[in-house]
């Protein structure tokens, strides 16, 4: 009888050890939804900017695809260059 209470106060679906497993994965869960919460709000922030800002879509095209405007001329130095 002694056995049945011990584990039924730290086994079983309804057990101490469960619980707190599961409130520690309700922890884990909780984090991953803030930074994913964190993430939308920037993911919305840019995009609102590249829908409305044309400097800001002009910085992303340089910087990321190594476009140019039409009167500038686009100067290339490789990385890996020895002295």
């Amino acid at each position: 009888m002694v056995l049945f209470v011990v584990y039924s106060f730290l086994g079983g679906e309804f057990g101490f050890l469960n619980l707190m497993r599961l409130e520690r994965h309700n922890s884990s869960l909780q984090h991953q939804k803030r930074e994913l919460t964190a993430e939308i709000v920037d993911l919305e922030y840019r995009l609102r900017r590249l829908e409305s800002d044309s400097l800001y879509v002009q910085k992303i095209a340089r910087s990321r695809y190594g476009l140019a405007a039409e009167d500038e001329l686009l100067i290339r130095i490789p990385e890996n260059l020895e002295y």
